[in-house]
């Protein structure tokens, strides 16, 4: 769990995608919650991962039934919104991504923004995208350690996957916005 985000911030796309396809062989029978949100999310930090999403998918289901009445909940809740984001399950991904930004846990509310913009704007709720974009970027400039603090803390992997997500949701409006289309509707 700790390789991916490296091999993402290290912009280590062979390796991070070599990676992924180890993690469903190795984990996709994982029934802990914790350990099948963190190998799941592992293989979602990025759009193409190389990894079998619906095994991802299927990782995700576990953490959030498993892992309901635990603190790391709202993680849960992310991962499982960014697997249904991933699959192109737009509705679904508003869903799970609006309630993990509800948390008060900083990472889960950037990561679930992020992920929250990029489901809106693919369903073509365009303002409400700018709007969750706009609050993802609010909550890690003003909530979340900077680089130049030299410690990111404990929590070091969601700071990698909370600025992974924020930078793919702006680029996706960004590009979509330069060339003049429409998003595409789903």
């Amino acid at each position: 769990h700790t390789l991916a985000p490296l091999l993402v911030a290290e912009k280590d796309m062979k390796g991070y995608r070599d990676l992924c396809r180890q993690i469903i062989p190795r984990f996709g029978h994982a029934q802990d919650s914790s350990i099948a949100d963190q190998m799941a999310k592992d293989c979602l930090i990025l759009p193409s991962s190389g990894a079998d999403l619906k095994a991802v998918g299927a990782l995700a289901d576990i953490a959030v039934t498993r892992g309901k009445d635990s603190g790391s909940y709202p993680f849960f809740e992310c991962c499982k919104a960014l697997a249904e984001y991933r699959q192109e399950h737009f509705a679904e991904a508003v869903k799970w991504a609006g309630s993990a930004v509800k948390n008060s846990f900083p990472y889960s509310r950037a990561e679930g923004y992020a992920i929250l913009a990029m489901a809106q704007w693919h369903s073509g709720q365009t303002n409400e995208a700018h709007a969750a974009w706009a609050n993802c970027d609010q909550v890690i400039k003003e909530k979340l350690p900077k680089l130049s603090s030299g410690n990111l803390g404990m929590d070091w992997r969601d700071w990698i996957i909370a600025h992974a997500l924020r930078d793919e949701a702006q680029n996706l409006m960004k590009n979509h916005h330069k060339s003049g289309e429409n998003p595409p509707l789903k």
